[in-house]
């Protein structure tokens, strides 16, 4: 709902809805961080340098966070070839660097997901378009040394959503089936 009336607002009035998004808590590392994602993905809210610094100031929970993934992912996709060279160079070297080792985190697990983080991110900017300043094979495959288990194709699922879902169990009391069945 908020989502589309931001839409609308956007329609009437960008000016406002710029305003509207800069009120928005920047130390938020939950709804407002998505909604900060999707806002400044619109390139009619936000130009690519005002996209690129807002990116390059994310806390590292918020940059990190797997459930804030998705959102970020798919706004540096759509908006990755409009970022100045130096923002993107930023951005690049912040994905390089790897996420912060967290409290009580052995150091060789640190290491794996890092890199496992950072393989993932990569390989799906790449697989979406996205072009670096880098060697990209290189730096896959130095990182792939600490996470052995790795293959491209799980970066396939770095932007699949990480949200709950729900469904239903049916009930089927039929038991005859597991008569077969040895103890």
């Amino acid at each position: 709902r908020f989502s589309g009336l931001f839409d609308e607002l956007v329609q009437l009035d960008v000016s406002r809805a710029q305003h509207e998004v800069s009120l928005w808590r920047q130390s938020d590392d939950s709804v407002f961080a998505r909604l900060r994602f999707w806002a400044i993905g619109k390139p009619e809210v936000a130009a690519a340098e005002t996209f690129g610094r807002v990116v390059m100031e994310l806390n590292d929970d918020v940059f990190w966070d797997s459930y804030h993934q998705r959102d970020l992912l798919l706004v540096l996709a759509r908006r990755w070839g409009e970022l100045p060279k130096e923002l993107r160079k930023g951005i690049e070297d912040r994905i390089l660097e790897g996420r912060p080792r967290w409290q009580n985190e052995e150091e060789a697990e640190y290491q794996g997901r890092k890199a496992l983080s950072t393989l993932n991110r990569l390989q799906w900017l790449a697989n979406n378009g996205c072009e670096f300043s880098f060697d990209l094979a290189k730096e896959l495959d130095a990182r792939s040394q600490l996470a052995s288990k790795w293959k491209p194709e799980y970066a396939e699922h770095a932007a699949d959503s990480r949200e709950i879902r729900s469904g239903r169990v049916a009930r089927n009391t039929e038991h005859s089936p597991l008569l077969r069945v040895p103890v």
